[in-house]
């Protein structure tokens, strides 16, 4: 059986899907027409919620009212991936809340020199906040891409502590807090 949360985060919206008591995917959204209009194709053959996803959720709503939580703990879906994606995902779920890592940091963590190769396992990430691929930058402070839009990527960035808003554009809050790759001495 599948199981569908949907709800309102701070400025975005999210959906969760679960199955089996595994995390299947989240999605998240700026608006709620977007919402809805993902919902409709996923109606069929899903009942409303589950343990899991309740639990979730208020995870979810106590993050984006700045309580540090943990998602490592959550069982996620991952059946369908490569390893590579997996060992990616797996590497970012340890950068701490409030803290960034490089693109550059990210391979060289998972042993590989193909940095864009880390961007596209980010970019599908089925898991945004509970893999927190928004806390992954390019080395010189840009954001970078993420799959759910660059305001989202700001506000989850924000609501860790790690952006600050300015008139014109966002700037990197605590960089120092970037941890260079290991060096190749």
């Amino acid at each position: 059986m599948k199981y569908l949360l949907a709800m309102k985060l701070d400025t975005f919206w999210a959906a969760g899907e679960a199955e089996r008591e595994k995390v299947v995917r989240i999605s998240l959204f700026c608006g709620k027409s977007n919402l809805y209009a993902y919902l409709k194709t996923r109606r069929d053959g899903i009942a409303k919620s589950s343990a899991l996803l309740e639990c979730l959720k208020k995870d979810l709503l106590g993050y984006v009212q700045g309580e540090k939580i943990s998602f490592i703990n959550y069982p996620l879906k991952m059946d369908n991936y490569s390893s590579f994606f997996i060992r990616i995902w797996t590497f970012t779920q340890e950068i701490p809340y409030g803290e960034l890592r490089s693109y550059k940091w990210l391979s060289e963590r998972a042993g590989t020199k193909g940095y864009r190769a880390v961007g596209a396992a980010l970019a599908r990430n089925p898991f945004p906040i509970l893999v927190p691929c928004h806390r992954v930058i390019k080395k010189n402070g840009n954001l970078g891409g993420y799959s759910a839009g660059l305001e989202i990527k700001k506000k989850l960035l924000e609501i860790e502590g790690s952006f600050i808003s300015c008139p014109s554009r966002w700037k990197c809050y605590n960089y120092s807090t970037i941890i260079p790759g290991p060096s190749r001495e």
